[in-house]
């Protein structure tokens, strides 16, 4: 999981680096939809650096969480920005770069947590529906659904 910390530095430079850019180019247009990002990227970099302790047991709520606020910005951004920059070839390539950079750790955050929750149900003898409750996926499909829409209309 701390693996997951690393790859997430670039996105956290680039977070913060633009709000000081947003504020001394006067350039706000985009402020609220970076600040969803930058909330919800922060909630996960807690559950990950939570998640990195070994005194810490994997729960499942805490890796679904993970997964569905990365899978929000998966979608987000990929409607965003991401196809159009990098399939289309719309953007230039420093928005390529910036794009598939943004990119690799949301996939990675999505990836990664879920083969930790297959490994600890493995290690446990449990299956997977013993772990994670109904209750918790509908809320997951919820969160993406509605931070979706949020992050789109933002």
């Amino acid at each position: 999981m701390f693996a997951l910390y690393i790859v997430n530095i670039y996105p956290h430079y680039y977070s913060w680096w633009s709000y000081f850019s947003y504020y001394n180019e006067d350039f706000y247009i985009y402020f609220k939809h970076h600040l969803w990002f930058t909330i919800t990227e922060m909630i996960t970099t807690f559950l990950v650096l939570n998640l990195s302790d070994i005194r810490n047991e994997i729960i499942s709520w805490k890796i679904l969480a993970i997964t569905s606020i990365n899978v929000m910005h998966i979608l987000v951004g990929g409607m965003d920005q991401f196809i159009a920059d990098v399939f289309y070839g719309q953007g230039r390539n420093f928005h390529k770069v910036r794009d598939i950079g943004l990119m690799i750790p949301d996939c990675l955050h999505v990836i990664i947590p879920l083969w930790e929750l297959y490994r600890f149900t493995k290690r446990k003898e449990l299956k997977i529906n013993e772990i994670c409750y109904k209750e918790e996926i509908f809320i997951c499909i919820l969160f993406i659904s509605m931070g979706t829409l949020v992050g789109r209309l933002m």
